[in-house]
């Protein structure tokens, strides 16, 4: 009668291929954690994406969310009674009740893992008792990722700069600032209806050196596409409009730095692909941008 089994040089050999194994898996599983949470980042840009686009559809003209700009408390400082984890300035995420919770389910997505900061709270309101009127909004949408809105279209290091804050930043971007800013920081959100619009500026300070500013919609690119009649040129436009990434910071006694090592940006495109940015490399990675954001993320708040 045949028996089953394993001999003992069997086990042996089994032993060995299993410590093997153990000894090539277990650095990359207990190591460093930066590569799976760098890609865990991307993967909240890749969801913001789908959100913008799923907003888009079912919005009039084919609009993507506005920027954030006053939460609806205004500039109330201290925060409104009974209200935890409220940020009172001026927001540079997408406006979270247009998007939240009917096609944003999860807030998290506007947290990158690899901040390097205090990145828990800020996000909602926990006060649950029911005395905070403002219960469940989305406090602090900016906290790690920049999302404007609009095109942005010259602001590498080669682009025109202009002064702002004591330093030099990108003149369109500094010309928008400029034509938004009685509506972003005046704590008022009754005015923040023209963040809803196109802005004009100076020429060449608009988009393809016009003198308007675009919001981004679904169409938008044909703005900055060189031939209109062939659409590869047009979709592949897309692939260039960066709309939302990481903050980068190059003070590291600042309130963010580096959210990835080596340093650099996760950037998401207007056509859903993100992309990770070394710095310095292209906007948003560029140094003219991470100079300047450095300089504005280090304003204290209202």
């Amino acid at each position: 009668m045949r028996k089953f089994g394993f001999t003992l040089v069997e086990l042996l050999v089994l032993i060995i291929i299993i410590v093997i194994l153990a000894a090539v898996l277990l650095p990359s599983l207990v190591g460093d954690p930066g590569p799976m949470r760098r890609a865990s980042c991307a993967n909240n840009l890749k969801m913001m994406g789908l959100i913008c686009k799923m907003y888009s559809n079912e919005t009039k003209g084919g609009l993507y969310p506005r920027v954030q700009g006053d939460p609806p408390w205004g500039g109330d400082n201290p925060p409104p009674t009974g209200c935890t984890n409220v940020v009172t300035q001026f927001e540079f995420g997408p406006k979270c009740d247009s998007i939240y919770p009917e096609y944003m389910t999860d807030p998290s997505v506007l947290v990158c893992p690899m901040a390097t900061y205090d990145k828990d709270v800020h996000i909602l309101d926990q006060d649950w008792n029911g005395t905070c009127r403002y219960r469940g909004f989305i406090a602090h949408p900016s906290a790690t990722y920049f999302y404007f809105g609009y095109v942005l279209d010259q602001c590498g290091d080669s682009d025109p700069k202009a002064d702002i804050l004591g330093k030099k930043g990108p003149a369109q971007f500094v010309a928008m600032i400029e034509s938004l800013k009685g509506a972003m920081t005046d704590g008022d959100p009754a005015t923040d209806g023209v963040l809803n619009d196109d802005v004009t500026v100076a020429a060449p300070n608009g988009n393809v050196k016009g003198d308007t500013i675009h919001r981004l919609r679904e169409g938008v690119e044909r703005v900055l596409a060189t031939d209109t009649n062939n659409p590869a040129a047009v979709v592949k436009v897309q692939s260039t409009i960066a709309m939302m990434w990481d903050q980068i910071h190059i003070d590291p006694s600042g309130d963010a730095e580096f959210n990835h090592v080596p340093g650099g940006c996760n950037v998401l495109y207007m056509d859903g692909c993100v992309e990770f940015l070394k710095y310095p490399g292209r906007f948003p990675a560029s140094t003219a941008w991470a100079q300047f954001i450095s300089t504005l993320s280090d304003q204290p708040p209202r």
